[in-house]
């Protein structure tokens, strides 16, 4: 749920308009039997800054949701972004 994602959120604020583009691609966290799926994502600002995250393939499906609406409505809301 969003509430859940607000709860894991990090610090890290980024106002929409300085979201040039965002890049998602699946890795595996850990080694062996431990390893996990994820998705690591990086968010290039468009004052050239890079950000980059991991999460799950749920949280980010949520979170690239929660930008698309906010993008469509052209919130200045913060957005923040996910750091497990």
């Amino acid at each position: 749920s969003k509430d859940q994602i607000r709860q894991v959120l990090s610090a890290q604020r980024l106002h929409l308009p300085q979201v040039a583009s965002v890049e998602c691609r699946p890795v595996l966290e850990g080694k062996g039997a431990d390893a996990t799926a994820c998705i690591a994502t990086r968010i290039q600002r468009s004052d050239g800054q890079t950000l980059t995250y991991a999460a799950s393939v749920g949280q980010t499906r949520l979170l690239v949701e929660e930008l698309k609406r906010a993008r469509a409505s052209l919130a200045e809301a913060e957005l923040m972004w996910l750091a497990e």
